[in-house]
């Protein structure tokens, strides 16, 4: 049997019907010609004819069988077609195959949504989705599907409307039209569409609002309602005013008054406000402009400016020419105004236009200056003006009077009532003077002070005083009492005291002398005399005398910073120092030095060492200083030990280890193992004799070993009187 190509299998295939094991089957193409093949099942073979034949197991070959595979079956190509998507009015599409062949069969799948197969040509009233169109040719063979897709049925647009309609102003002579937006949509309000859903530079009108779908210019939705853009509006009447009120010096500031139209606001040059009145208004330069209330934009100027003058300006502070006091004659003052121009004067309330004021009585009063041409620019002084109280006569004077004595040969009268820098006194009825005081005058004479007002002449008041004659007075002065002085303290007056004036008719003046020191017991002590001279300003003088005496008792003083007390070593003893001495009277100090060593018998290591120093003025006055040295001297190891009973060396001996009894010894042996350990080690009882003792030893209580040790020693020493622990170690050699 044969099997033909289809239409998806291109070649044939040959299979033997009734093969027999033991033959063998050859197959040889002939047209085209296919090499001969072996076999009982022979496939993918193209087109053609072939020959079929039989060998059996003797070599002898059959006749041939003539075997045709026909040609392979051809497959259409995928059919071409057009198609119409659904319209606002037409909501299904169509599919029309472009060029049909009569032989053929076309068939139409809806994949999304799932349409059933339909043949023809030509497929309408199609819902919107995709579809698959094959075609099928008279051998049953089947393109591949063209895939179409029928467009979603197009929705007409919502009915207009606007966000905003923008009137047109006087500023801007057009009104504008907003759309609420949609989308895939173009926009018209009675003309061309635009993408735009704005429309500016309307003209007044009215007009119909359409949207129409960009998808398809055939789906248009007309507003239900018309918009209407109003008539552009008028603006104000030019503004005038009813009332302008100048600044005063009361009031500074201006009022100005519109006449008054209906629907407007006022403005000056700032704000608009519904008020047509301004108050308040600064001095200046002001356009006024009117604006619409229901269109701002439409304003109009006044043609020509308002003007708010300057504040007038005050008068100048008052200040005045003259002032004149009220006198013991004339008791009222006087006061005159500085004058001004186009002013009035005031000193109590009433103006007057002059700038005198006579008659005034006793008081304090407020200069006012007010302007003839604005009755409230007034100006008051800073400060007040006081016409004084009428004055009064002085009183009768009273006065001190020194009189001329011994040595002041004129005599002095002091005024003590009245008295003030609003006083003048005379002596004379002619030159008077402003001091109280009358001096250089003449004794036993008679004098009449007159005293008078410094600011009125013309009151006065007098009395008279006499000068007496002058009185002799002896000159008697007293010495001070002798004194006696240690050696070194201050011979100057103010030491040793000053004579006593104990009668005198004027000053005393006082100069002395001193005698040289005697019967001293150095070159600075003594006793010496010194002798006062007395001079009154008359040139009496009278002498007396004062014994003084200077004593050194002071001993001498040690001004050297060497120290009481040292704590040293008895290899670093210092050398003695002389120390410096200082003496309150001279240099001249002998000084004497002794030292002495001060041991103890339990001790060898510890001594005191005591230095004196001596010292002696030239009057016997002694002073002794004292200086201890505390000296320590290190201990001294003995590095070894004879155990053989000779009583020599028996025993560790440390030199001067009982002047440090607060000690410790140990001693480890070559290995380190402790083998004697001791608190206040003496070299008697207390001491190493090579026995073992150390816990760690195999045999205590037992002699040790010849050969070499190791010790330690600690022991507290008080060098410069602070505790310090001095720790000693080294080798010890012990023969058994």
């Amino acid at each position: 049997t044969h099997v033909d190509p289809t239409c998806s299998v291109s070649t044939g295939s040959i299979n033997v019907t009734t093969p027999v094991t033991t033959s063998t089957y050859t197959l040889t193409g002939t047209v085209p010609v296919v090499a001969a093949q072996t076999g009982t099942s022979f496939t993918t073979l193209a087109p053609g004819t072939y020959e079929l034949t039989q060998t059996n197991v003797d070599g002898c070959t059959s006749a041939a069988t003539t075997i045709v595979i026909d040609p392979a079956l051809i497959t259409p190509v995928a059919p071409t077609a057009t198609h119409v998507d659904p319209t606002c009015s037409v909501s299904t599409g169509s599919i029309n195959v472009t060029t049909p062949v009569t032989t053929s069969t076309y068939t139409l799948t809806g994949t999304a949504p799932v349409v059933a197969a339909q043949t023809g040509t030509s497929f309408s009233a199609l819902a919107p989705g995709t579809y698959e169109l094959t075609q099928t040719n008279v051998d049953g063979c089947t393109s591949a599907a063209t895939t179409i897709v029928i467009d979603p049925a197009l929705v007409t647009p919502a009915n207009p409307t606007v966000i905003t309609v923008t009137q047109p102003t006087c500023l801007v002579p057009s009104g504008t039209i907003v759309f609420n937006t949609q989308t895939d949509v173009e926009y018209s309000i009675g003309g061309i569409f635009q993408v735009s859903e704005t429309f500016t530079n309307v003209a007044p009108g009215t007009y119909t609002l359409t949207v129409r779908s960009n998808l398809n210019n055939t789906c248009t939705t007309d507003a239900t309602t018309t918009v209407t853009i109003n008539a552009v509006p008028s603006s104000p009447l030019e503004p005038t005013i009813v009332t302008l009120t100048q600044p005063t010096c009361a009031v500074n500031t201006g009022t100005i008054v519109f006449n008054t139209q209906a629907n407007v606001e006022y403005s000056i040059g700032s704000a608009f406000q519904t008020s047509e009145t301004f108050t308040g208004v600064e001095p200046g330069t002001y356009t006024l402009t009117v604006r619409s209330t229901t269109d701002n934009t439409c304003t109009t100027d006044a043609t020509t400016t308002v003007t708010i003058n300057a504040i007038p300006s005050a008068p100048l502070e008052p200040t005045i020419v003259t002032l004149t006091q009220p006198t013991c004659s004339v008791t009222t003052g006087t006061i005159v105004f500085n004058t001004q121009a186009n002013v009035e004067y005031s000193i109590d309330g009433a103006f007057q236009a002059s700038e005198t004021f006579t008659g005034v009585t006793p008081g304090t009063y407020t200069l006012t200056i007010r302007s003839t041409t604005d009755n409230t620019c007034t100006t008051d002084t800073t400060t007040t003006v006081t016409i004084n109280a009428v004055p009064s006569t002085p009183t009768i004077p009273t006065a001190e009077i020194i009189q001329p004595i011994c040595g002041v040969e004129r005599g002095e009268i002091t005024i003590t009532s009245p008295i003030g820098t609003n006083y003048e006194y005379s002596i004379d009825g002619i030159d008077f003077q402003t001091s109280n005081v009358f001096s250089n005058l003449d004794p036993n004479s008679s004098y009449n002070i007159i005293v008078r007002l410094s600011t009125d002449e013309s009151c006065t008041s007098e009395n008279s005083f006499v000068i007496d004659a002058i009185e002799p007075i002896s000159l008697i002065i007293t010495c001070p009492s002798s004194i006696t002085l240690e050696c070194g303290n201050s011979l100057a007056i103010e030491n040793t005291g000053i004579p006593i004036v104990e009668e005198s008719c004027s000053d005393v003046t006082f100069t002395y002398e001193d005698s040289d020191l005697v019967n001293g017991c150095s070159e600075n002590t003594g006793t010496l005399t010194r002798t006062f001279t007395a001079m009154d300003e008359i040139g009496t003088v009278i002498t007396c005398t004062q014994t003084i005496t200077i004593q050194d008792t002071q001993a001498p003083v040690f001004a050297s910073d060497t120290l009481e007390e040292l704590y040293v070593s008895c290899d670093t003893i210092p050398e003695a120092v002389t120390p410096i001495v200082l003496d309150n009277c001279d240099n001249e100090v002998e000084i004497l030095f002794s030292e002495t060593e001060i041991t103890e018998d339990t001790c060898t290591n510890k001594y005191q060492i005591e230095r004196i120093w001596t010292a002696t003025d030239t009057c016997g006055n002694e002073a002794i200083f004292t200086q201890i040295l505390y000296v320590e001297c290190p201990i001294v190891v003995k590095n070894g030990i004879s155990l053989n009973e000779d009583a020599l060396n028996d025993r560790f001996i440390i030199e001067g280890i009982e002047c440090y009894p607060d000690n410790t010894v140990k001693i480890f042996n070559r290995w380190g193992v402790l083998v004697f350990e001791n608190k206040n080690y003496d070299n008697d009882r207390n001491s190493f004799k090579g026995i073992s003792q150390g816990r760690s030893t195999i045999e205590k209580d037992k002699k040790l070993p010849t050969g070499t040790y190791f010790y330690i020693i600690n022991y507290e020493s008080n060098e410069n009187r602070i505790p310090k622990t001095i720790k000693t170690s080294g080798y010890l050699y012990i023969k058994s």
